[in-house]
C-alpha cells in the first residue's frame, strides 16, 4: 500500500533522480551545493525542461549580486547597481518592443548607436505628437523633398527662392517690392481691367482727334488773320502817335534851348559888365590912393623949395601939386562913382589913370 505522505525529520539525501508526482511544499529555502561563479553551479531548469510560470511577492530578482528586478509599491523596476549599466539586448531577428497602455517615458538622454535610425515598426517614418524642440541644433542629412508635408532642406530652398527671384532686379526681388510696385492692390489685374475699360477705344480717339484738329486749324488761322489786321492797325497808329509825340518834344526842347541860349548870354554879358567895373572901381581906388601920395609929394616938394627962398620954383610946384591933386582926385572920384557905365569908359578911365606918373615925371 502506498504511502501518500511521509515526514522526515532529520533530512534525507539521495545520489539518484527523484521524481516529484505532485507539490512540493517548502518550509525553507532551496539552496544550491555551490556558490555558481556563471560557468560552474546548478540550474532551475533547463532548455528543454522550462518552468512555465514563476510567481514571485515582493520580492527581488538578484543577478550575480545585483537586485535588477523588484516590485515597488506597484511598479517593476529594473535596475542596475551604481555605475552599473543595463543593456536590454536581442539578437538575430529578434525584436525589442516596449509596450504601454498610455505613455513611455524616457527619464534620460535618448542616444542612439552609431549608424541606427529610428522608425516605426514597418520601418517607415515615425509619428511624433507634438513639436520637436532641436535645442538650437541642426537637422543636417535630409533628402530633397518630394511630397507636400515633407521638410525641405536648405539646398531645395535655396534653388527655389533662386528659381523664384529668376534675376529679378534688386528692386523688385522680394515680395514686399512686388507689393509696393503694384501699388499694395490685391487685386490688381481687376483694377487695371476696370480702368482700361474706361479708356477710349483708338478709332474713337483717331476721329475725335481728326476733328478737333481741324477745328482748331479753321480757329488758329482766323486768330492770325484778326491778329494781322489788329497789329497793321495797331503799328499805323503808334507810328503817328510816335510822329505826333516826337515833333511836340523836339519843338519843346527847341523852345528850351532858345531860352536857355538867352539865359546864358545875358548871364555872360552880367559877367563880363561886373567884370569891368569891379576891375575899373579897384583902379580908381588905387589911382585915388597915388595922387594922395603924388600930392603929399608935390607939398613937401613945394615946402622945400618955399624954404630955399625959391619963389619960382614955389609957385610951378604949388601949380604942378594943385594940377596933379585937383586933376586926379576929380578924376577918382568921378570914376568910382560912374560904377554903371560902359566898358569902353571903364577903359579910357583906366588908361588915364595909368598915365598920371608920367606927368609926375615931366
Amino acid at each position: 500500500m502506498a504511502q501518500k505522505k511521509f515526514i522526515i525529520d532529520g533530512g534525507f539525501q539521495t545520489t539518484d533522480d527523484s521524481i516529484i508526482s505532485a507539490k512540493l511544499e517548502m518550509a525553507g529555502h532551496i539552496l544550491p551545493t555551490v556558490d555558481s561563479d556563471g560557468t560552474t553551479g546548478f540550474d532551475l531548469g533547463s532548455t528543454t525542461k522550462k518552468w512555465r510560470d514563476l510567481y514571485l511577492s515582493q520580492g527581488s530578482l538578484y543577478i550575480d549580486g545585483q537586485k535588477v528586478l523588484e516590485s515597488d509599491s506597484g511598479t517593476i523596476v529594473v535596475q542596475a547597481d551604481v555605475n552599473q549599466s543595463l543593456s536590454t539586448k536581442v539578437t538575430g531577428s529578434g525584436v525589442l518592443t516596449l509596450t504601454s497602455g498610455t505613455t513611455v517615458n524616457v527619464n534620460g538622454t535618448l542616444q542612439m548607436q552609431a549608424g541606427k535610425k529610428i522608425t516605426d515598426v514597418g520601418g517607415n517614418a515615425v509619428t511624433f505628437g507634438d513639436k520637436i524642440s532641436m535645442d538650437s541644433n541642426r537637422i543636417t542629412d535630409m533628402g530633397t523633398a518630394t511630397a507636400a508635408t515633407d521638410g525641405a532642406n536648405k539646398a531645395y530652398v535655396d534653388a527655389k527662392v533662386d528659381s523664384l527671384v529668376n534675376g529679378a532686379p534688386g528692386a523688385m526681388d522680394t515680395l514686399n517690392e512686388l507689393a509696393a510696385a503694384l501699388v499694395d492692390d490685391a487685386d490688381f489685374a481687376g483694377s487695371m481691367t476696370a480702368s482700361l475699360g474706361l479708356k477710349a477705344a483708338t478709332t474713337y480717339v483717331d476721329t475725335q482727334d481728326t476733328a478737333t484738329l481741324a477745328a482748331a486749324a479753321i480757329v488758329a488761322q482766323t486768330k492770325a488773320t484778326l491778329s494781322e489786321t489788329n497789329a497793321s492797325a495797331d503799328a499805323t497808329t503808334k507810328a503817328n502817335n510816335a510822329q505826333t509825340a516826337a515833333g511836340l518834344d523836339a519843338t519843346s526842347k527847341a523852345d528850351a534851348a532858345e531860352l536857355a541860349g538867352i539865359s546864358h548870354t545875358n548871364t555872360r554879358e552880367v559877367a563880363i559888365t561886373t567884370g569891368y567895373e569891379s576891375y575899373a572901381v579897384s583902379k580908381a581906388d588905387a589911382a585915388l590912393v597915388d595922387a594922395k601920395a603924388y600930392a603929399d609929394t608935390a607939398e613937401a616938394d613945394a615946402k622945400t623949395y618955399a624954404d630955399a627962398g625959391d619963389s619960382n620954383l614955389q609957385s610951378t610946384a604949388d601949380a604942378s601939386a594943385r594940377t596933379y591933386t585937383d586933376a586926379e582926385i576929380a578924376t577918382a572920384i568921378s570914376t568910382s562913382a560912374s560904377t554903371s557905365e560902359s566898358k569902353d569908359a571903364a577903359r579910357q578911365e583906366f588908361q588915364i589913370l595909368t598915365q598920371m606918373p608920367q606927368k609926375q615925371q615931366q
